[in-house]
């Protein structure tokens, strides 16, 4: 359960940082 949502956050923070 917990590791869907770390798993959304790191993909979000990835996209949000190669964005950058």
């Amino acid at each position: 359960m917990a590791y869907e949502l770390d798993y959304v956050i790191f993909h979000f923070t990835l996209t949000r940082e190669k964005s950058i």
